[in-house]
């Protein structure tokens, strides 16, 4: 049983390491053509980049504001609007984003989506970054995350494995990312919303990160763009388990204080006040809003 288990056990991080289906190590030991897996980095660094619509506008954040929709800003301002929004996202990418932009564009305005979690400085910076175009835009900044990374040793790395080896082999990849950066349309769901929460067991405010925030509001001061930064509505089942935990209530009120040092106009949408929307037709999950509710949190950013 010991011999079977350990040889079933390097097949499958043998397989996870060759097929990288996250790409954070840049390995393609098959070379095949897509890792079926989203890549909002690259993606939609190649639709701005091969767009040729003169963009205005653009919407800055993590997973939770890939369902922002650009036409919803464009009615509201009249400006072309592009969705630049990468899952697991901290700082550093917003500025490599922001410099992309800034290299093909002249923004008038940016919303820029600030998670709990961007700042902590125990939550490690995506490698996908690094092993994408995005990556030219840095300076002296090196992978931090390696094979060995929690999300490399889990059954849902297995499963994206084997489901990029299908896609290359008998299906077709589907394209998450549509025009102007927009999410691919979704079904409602049917099910209650699920409440997914992960309290930091450590955190600690980098200061390097706040640092990365400093720079991007010079740039964008520089450049004469209006910036609007806000926090992501969550749940309200997932917001009171941050709030009746007294570590993760500290740790939430430091973070709020620690933007507002350098966006003092923050908007907080993580206050109580989101239990107005506790529906299925809001929230995707507990950290994700629908685009129902993207829609509504666009409308009062510009109000």
């Amino acid at each position: 049983f010991f011999i079977s288990s350990s040889i079933l056990l390097i097949l499958f991080i043998g397989l996870i390491w060759s097929i990288d289906p996250y790409d954070r190590l840049g390995n393609n030991l098959f070379n095949f053509d897509t890792k079926a897996v989203a890549q909002s980095r690259e993606n939609k660094y190649y639709l701005f980049d091969s767009s040729k619509k003169s963009y205005e506008a653009f919407i800055l954040g993590s997973s939770a504001a890939h369902r922002y929709p650009t036409e919803k800003l464009k009615d509201l301002t009249g400006y072309e609007t592009f969705n630049y929004a990468v899952q697991h996202s901290t700082p550093i990418d917003y500025l490599a984003i922001m410099k992309h932009i800034l290299s093909k564009s002249k923004p008038k305005l940016i919303l820029l989506q600030i998670d709990f979690s961007s700042i902590n400085h125990f939550y490690h910076i995506d490698n996908r970054l690094f092993n994408s175009p995005l990556a030219k835009y840095l300076k002296n900044q090196k992978p931090q995350d390696k094979f060995f990374d929690n999300s490399n040793f889990t059954l849902d790395a297995l499963r994206d494995s084997l489901r990029v080896v299908f896609v290359n082999t008998f299906g077709e990849a589907r394209h998450i990312y549509q025009e102007d950066g927009n999410y691919r349309k979704e079904k409602e769901i049917t099910k209650e919303v699920k409440v997914r929460v992960s309290l930091a067991k450590e955190y600690k405010v980098s200061e390097k990160r706040i640092d990365i925030l400093y720079e991007i509001k010079e740039l964008a001061k520089k450049n004469k763009i209006r910036l609007i930064t806000f926090t992501a509505p969550l749940y309200i089942k997932h917001l009171n388990k941050i709030f009746e935990n007294k570590t993760s209530l500290k740790n939430h009120s430091k973070f709020i204080a620690e933007i507002r040092k350098v966006f003092p106009d923050l908007i907080n949408f993580q206050t109580k006040e989101i239990k107005e929307f506790e529906n299925k037709r809001y929230f995707r999950d507990s950290s994700h809003p629908s685009k129902v509710l993207s829609e509504i949190i666009i409308d009062r950013l510009m109000k």
